[in-house]
């Protein structure tokens, strides 16, 4: 079922969509065991670029369950002991009841130490893909108050193991959602729960919605980070700490994910306006955060 908001902006909505739903992703892990395949969604994401996306960076972590070394994770850059997949509708806007979906196979991750966002790479497994156009810009820093987003992901989709096949079957909801921004939190909402850059907005989304796409104002400016169990209330993670992020290649040269905003590598809108504002910093504890100064 897909879900079409009704608002004075429908067709605004509907245009957004139409963009937005080919470069969604759902986000699962497999693990082949000689008891039998152990499956776990996971959640959400979209393509940022050819074989490239973003999603929650907890994703990854609730994935390590299936990873005997997952009390003590090997630190720095290691090799699964499963392999992480993502889905992608080949017809979203299609109301069929089961949609042709395509499978891409992660081959790399990168965590961001400053927020609750990973950068993903893909490649094609054989088989029917589609590779997403009409990618989004960036915009680093967040909406402002009443500003008004939508929300795009792949919530409570589910997995099962076809028998005597390397193949799953996914069962799959593509969901479009509209809200208002609440609160925006510049450098971090607290020091525990929510302790990055991120911005508040006035509805409530369900488990698998994590590392959904944000939308305002014609560009990509989030990702959906956590939501409330008591009020309408979700947070989507900011994207402007990404500019910190190192990019490890095979050759082990690194790159920062802002020089790839600087060479337009990375098409974004406010660039230029954000990047003399943004550092790392170390709190009283020592430990390392984004900072901002104020426009």
């Amino acid at each position: 079922m897909l879900w079409v908001p009704q608002t004075a902006n429908e067709t605004e909505g509907k245009r957004v969509l139409r963009r937005t739903a080919p470069l969604a992703f759902g986000a699962f892990a497999l693990s082949r065991e000689d008891e039998g395949d152990a499956l776990l969604a996971g959640g959400s994401g979209v393509f940022t670029s050819a074989f490239s996306g973003l999603t929650a960076k907890h994703i990854g972590r609730h994935f390590l369950q299936l990873d005997t070394r997952c009390e003590h994770p090997p630190r720095g850059r290691f090799f699964t002991q499963y392999a992480t997949r993502l889905f992608q509708h080949l017809n979203p806007l299609d109301d069929a009841d089961q949609p042709e979906h395509s499978v891409w196979h992660v081959t790399h991750v990168w965590d961001s130490p400053l927020t609750d966002i990973s950068a993903v790479q893909v490649a094609r497994i054989d088989g029917t893909t589609n590779e997403p156009t009409g990618y989004w810009p960036w915009r680093l820093l967040p909406p402002p108050v009443g500003a008004q987003v939508y929300i795009i992901g792949f919530p409570g989709f589910t997995l099962d193991d076809i028998p005597d096949r390397d193949e799953v079957s996914i069962g799959m909801a593509l969901t479009f959602q509209v809200a208002n921004v609440l609160e925006v939190y510049e450098e971090r909402r607290g020091t525990g729960f929510l302790n990055y850059p991120c911005f508040e907005v006035d509805c409530r989304v369900d488990a698998g919605f994590s590392g959904g796409a944000v939308i305002y104002d014609n560009a990509l400016c989030g990702v959906v980070s956590a939501a409330s169990s008591f009020e309408e209330k979700t947070w989507c993670s900011t994207l402007w700490p990404l500019a910190f992020l190192g990019l490890e290649s095979e050759l082990s040269s690194t790159v920062r994910m802002g020089d790839l905003f600087e060479d337009g590598v990375i098409a974004t809108i406010d660039w230029s306006e954000a990047r003399e504002r943004l550092s790392e910093r170390h709190d009283d504890c020592g430990r390392i955060y984004a900072a901002i100064e104020r426009a």
